[in-house]
């Protein structure tokens, strides 16, 4: 029903884009416009949902034009595209500015990827709809009775916000009806693809093609010394290093735990110089009061290379990271992987050492440091006691994701075997 309502309202949103030359095709897509500085062109909407920036089920008409665009690049008959993000009015005026323009970039990320158009031919653009053109939308449809003269006499009153007069209108009905029809209208996305024009070329004009000839150079083939044909044996010897035995490592992170960060992590030796370790932290506890949290859910698998075949001393890894969020530190705003479902994705790389306690080679310490780049899609609630939702952030973060001091207890597994390695030895 939104989108019908969408289609009607969709000429009234079109002369309101500013900063476009091509907004009046949007009320009449594949006809030529008659003014000869602006280009004809074919046009496609997507909708987005409230607060989102995303989309999954793309739209038909996207479909279509993303496919006619890409034939029509190809051929020459498409010279770019235009895409005009938009946002509703009810919400946050910062909020809704940046979800207008990453709803354009995010249509033109899926263009990008679904055509051949280059990125410097796509255009973003956005524009976040006022109280005003509500009015003249309302003014447009054929509201249910009494409906829209409601809603514009409050927007007139209410210039600067009306979102309080209109919530209360009806018993609230009135803005259910808004929330349901009009304001899905404002949350769409229109892309418009520029036809290129028609030019007319002389035949004189038409460039005969250069003919560059070049030299090709004789190849000289350097033919290997005669001076000894003679041949040196290699001498290969086997050298005895040392018993080899595999281990299975159980460690706790010291410091984890006053932040009351239960964790435990698992680590076995593939080979000489080679393991890999399984770090798993959780964290389910408030900080003494509902406004202080630390909560987290946290993987963090990682193969590591040892300097020491036996997997002992200095260390190098490449790790991934996967964690679940729910972050207070007591000031105005609860910070929350998206839907509580969404986390943190990313990886990097550390430094370690393992060294010995006593003189129980089983019992060690480990002492790891490294840094990682992750991807964030989280809410930014009010941190109060159901906090509402102020605003959803998407971005890409660098920083330290590890540091460890773990105490840690290796089990042997399997029988000791003798390591050996190949080379001319003295």
């Amino acid at each position: 029903m939104s989108f019908i309502k969408y289609r009607i309202a969709r000429p009234l949103l079109a002369a309101l884009i500013a900063g476009s030359a091509f907004a009046t095709a949007l009320a009449a897509p594949d006809v030529p416009l008659p003014d000869d500085e602006n280009r004809p062109t074919i046009s496609a909407i997507q909708l987005f949902p409230m607060n989102v920036a995303s989309f999954e089920n793309v739209s038909p008409e996207l479909i279509r034009l993303a496919e006619k665009a890409d034939r029509g690049y190809a051929a020459g008959e498409i010279d770019s595209l235009i895409i005009v993000g938009s946002s509703s009015p009810d919400g946050p005026k910062t909020l809704n500015r940046r979800l207008a323009r990453e709803r354009a970039e995010a249509v033109a990320r899926f263009l990008m990827e679904h055509t051949s158009i280059p990125a410097d031919r796509i255009t973003v653009e956005s524009r976040v709809a006022d109280w005003t053109d509500v009015a003249d939308i309302v003014n447009g449809l054929n509201a249910p009775s009494g409906y829209a003269p409601l809603v514009v006499a409050a927007i007139s009153r209410n210039k600067d916000n009306p979102m309080p007069a209109l919530r209360r209108l009806e018993k609230g009905h009135v803005w259910k009806w808004l929330n349901s029809e009009i304001f899905p209208s404002q949350r769409a996305t229109d892309v418009m693809a520029v036809l290129t024009p028609v030019e007319t070329v002389q035949p004189d004009t038409i460039a005969s093609p250069e003919i560059v000839e070049t030299e090709t150079a004789e190849a000289i083939q350097l033919q290997p010394s005669a001076t000894n044909n003679e041949t040196i044996p290699e001498v290969i010897t086997e050298i005895p290093v040392e018993e080899w035995q595999r281990g299975f490592y159980l460690k706790t992170n010291l410091p984890a735990w006053l932040a009351l960060w239960t964790n435990i992590a698992a680590e076995i030796d593939i080979a000489p110089h080679w393991s890999f370790t399984l770090p798993i932290y959780f964290s389910g506890f408030d900080y003494f009061k509902r406004t202080l949290k630390f909560r987290t859910f946290a993987l963090q698998p990682e193969f590591r290379w040892w300097a020491s075949p036996k997997n002992h001393g200095f260390f190098g890894g490449v790790h991934f990271g996967m964690a679940y969020y729910n972050v207070a530190l007591d000031g105005a705003f609860r910070y929350q992987d998206h839907d509580g479902r969404t986390p943190a994705l990313g990886g990097g790389i550390a430094l370690g050492w393992r060294f010995r306690l006593n003189s129980d080679p089983n019992l060690t310490m480990e002492a790891t440091i490294g840094g990682g780049v992750y991807r964030l899609d989280y809410d930014k609630f009010l941190n109060r006691e159901n906090g509402l939702l102020y605003d959803r952030r998407k971005r890409t973060f660098f920083c330290v994701d590890q540091a460890a001091l773990s105490l840690t207890y290796r089990f042997g597994i399997g029988k000791p075997r003798v390591m050996t390695k190949k080379g001319g030895g003295e």
